[in-house]
């Protein structure tokens, strides 16, 4: 009796033949394949191939998304990643390698954050901003898809379609081990130790000149020179890698000339503090037993560059502004510098880290 009534509930609910209400369509299987809707969660596939042009991408890439905006604040007293293994006939230690790396919004205000420590930058609030992530995503690059006995995982991206706040890296500190000459000395800067990805930056700053024409005797050049340009640098386990940065001005120098000074800028990345990420395309991490040119998010784009072996982080469209470098010389290699290259190696760039702190927490 019990299981008699429960098929005339069910009955009652789902009949077998249901109207349609009105206002609706019934639609069969394959118009109702070709409804499209919202998910928390989406999937799909990417075939890569070595025919297609692209160098390095001949996997099948499986991605599980999470169609949301995620924003989060946190900080990370020793981030180390691929240490020992593969890397270290390039250089021993870590893959990637930072020291006190906070993860905030940045201020959306025109110049410093008032709030923050001069040389911040646009670091944001340091208890209510928000570093974000839209549409992350888990994506795996396979071997041999199409052969279900001898697919291989090869690596693992972790990534989202955009990544937007600020990442304030390290310390500065003139009491630490070996700091001597602060604070263009590198042993004055904690930060970022080893680097290994793709850094797509915009950097902008001026650089203050300083001309000696004799020993102890030396004064400011009237003017100051200005860069402002994108440059690119790409590698595995990088400490100081080198900025072509061309720095113009009017200056008062042999009566008031428009100058044009090619530096090569080289600059230990524990003088760097903080990297902005405004609606940054792409940003993402991963890890991978050989070179992977791994999508893009949009469907059809691919990265700018293969990711090495080892860890590899993407930060492709970020920005380093408010860049300031003292440079003292003497009057015959200012001079010099207007026909050949100037070398401006590990200047204090006037950035500082942020404070992340609230109430009593540390780590700031």
């Amino acid at each position: 009796m019990k299981r008699l009534s429960t098929i005339l509930l069910i009955s009652w609910f789902f009949p077998a033949h249901a109207s349609v209400p009105e206002g609706f369509q019934l639609l069969d299987d394959e118009a109702l394949g070709d409804i499209h809707g919202q998910a928390m969660f989406v999937s799909d596939y990417r075939r890569g191939s070595a025919d297609d042009g692209v160098s390095d991408n001949d996997f099948g890439f499986y991605r599980l998304m999470l169609n949301a905006n995620l924003e989060f604040n946190l900080n990370i007293d020793k981030l180390q990643l691929g240490c020992g293994g593969v890397n270290e006939g390039i250089r021993s230690g870590c893959d990637i390698d930072i020291d006190y790396l906070r993860l905030m919004g940045s201020f959306q205000g025109t110049g410093s954050n008032p709030l923050q420590p001069q040389g911040a930058g646009q670091a944001g609030d340091p208890v209510e901003s928000l570093f974000s992530l839209l549409r992350p995503y888990v994506e795996f690059a396979v071997t041999n898809p199409e052969q279900h006995a001898f697919r291989e995982i090869a690596g693992i991206k972790i990534g989202s379609q955009q990544g937007d706040g600020f990442l304030s890296i390290g310390r500065y500190d003139t009491g630490l081990p070996g700091c001597s000459n602060p604070p263009n000395d590198p042993n004055c800067h904690m930060g970022i130790n080893q680097f290994s990805g793709n850094m797509d930056v915009f950097m902008q700053g001026e650089v203050a000149l300083r001309i000696c024409t004799l020993p102890l005797i030396c004064a400011p050049v009237t003017g100051d020179l200005e860069f402002s340009q994108n440059q690119q640098v790409v590698g595995t386990r990088m400490r100081s890698p080198v900025f072509a940065v061309p720095a113009s001005g009017d200056l008062n120098l042999f009566g008031g000339i428009p100058v044009t000074i090619f530096s090569l800028f080289q600059s230990d990345l524990r003088m760097i503090h903080g990297i902005k990420l405004d609606n940054t395309q792409d940003f993402f991490m991963s890890f991978q037993r050989e070179r992977i040119t791994y999508p893009a998010f949009e469907e059809g784009t691919w990265a700018d560059v293969p990711a090495n072996a080892g860890w590899w982080m993407n930060l492709p469209g970020i920005e380093l502004t408010g860049l300031e470098v003292a440079y003292q010389t003497n009057l015959f290699s200012a001079v010099g510098s207007l026909f050949g290259t100037t070398q401006l190696v590990n200047y204090d760039v006037g950035q500082r880290p942020a404070n992340n702190c609230w109430g009593a927490a540390q780590f700031c």
